[in-house]
């Protein structure tokens, strides 16, 4: 009788209100399921029928994900369908340790050590200190930290270094110079690349190149960067 008479209910509600909310006492659409205390699940179940006989715009659950249908089939809510990826982050560090580097007033590469992992997809060395690239596509690469050094007539170059074998490819995504001995400067950037299976990212710094008297710089925790894959082959 509790079932019948909710039932009924609904329907007298729905007759009288297009709008209709449940655990909302006011629908902002048609069929509102935004309850005040938060507690708002909506739970989908699986269906034999067609996605045609189902209509476009219909969800339902089946074998651990959701699909909805565009009116001819029934499509992966969240999975790559028909040419189309949904990117994701595949790789995110911090570090939590100061490291030096130098003296130097050469522009070689230095490869800063990230011991935090925040994401990780299992492609991250920890040991070579690198991602490992899983799929050919663009990924998009972020890195910031904050450089310091201990004199002036200095410059400093951000970088995302690009390993094929021991061949390195420098893509730098800030330069900047610090004006006095002891200063600091936080900053980088983002870059999106187009990277092929197989090659490893490394995130660092190059500095000043034929500045005087070789520098001491130094990078300080809280660095990070994140890498997101945009596509794949």
């Amino acid at each position: 009788m509790k079932k019948i008479t909710l039932l009924f209910s609904f329907f007298i509600f729905g007759g009288i209100n297009s709008q209709v909310g449940i655990g909302n006492t006011s629908p902002k659409v048609n069929l509102d399921a935004r309850a005040a205390t938060g507690n708002s699940a909506i739970a989908f179940g699986n269906t034999n029928q067609t996605a045609p006989t189902a209509g476009g715009g219909a969800m339902k659950y089946d074998t651990g994900q959701l699909f909805y249908s565009n009116g001819t089939s029934w499509i992966p809510l969240l999975e790559k369908q028909a040419g189309v990826f949904i990117p994701r982050v595949v790789a995110s560090r911090k570090k939590t340790d100061t490291q030096t580097m130098g003296p130097t007033n050469t522009n070689e590469t230095y490869i800063w050590n990230f011991q935090n992992a925040i994401i990780d997809d299992g492609n991250w060395n920890s040991t070579a200190i690198g991602y490992t690239v899983p799929t050919t596509g663009f990924y998009q690469i972020s890195l910031f930290g904050k450089i310091s050094v201990n004199a002036t007539n200095n410059s400093s170059n951000w970088t995302i270094n690009v390993y094929n074998g021991v061949t390195e490819s420098r893509y730098i995504v800030s330069t900047q110079a610090i004006p006095t001995a002891g200063g600091s400067m936080a900053t980088g950037g983002t870059l999106t690349l187009y990277l092929t299976a197989g090659q490893v990212v490394k995130l660092g710094s190059a500095h000043c190149d034929g500045c005087g008297a070789a520098k001491t710089y130094t990078v300080s925790p809280d660095a990070s960067f994140t890498i997101t894959q945009l596509s794949n082959s």
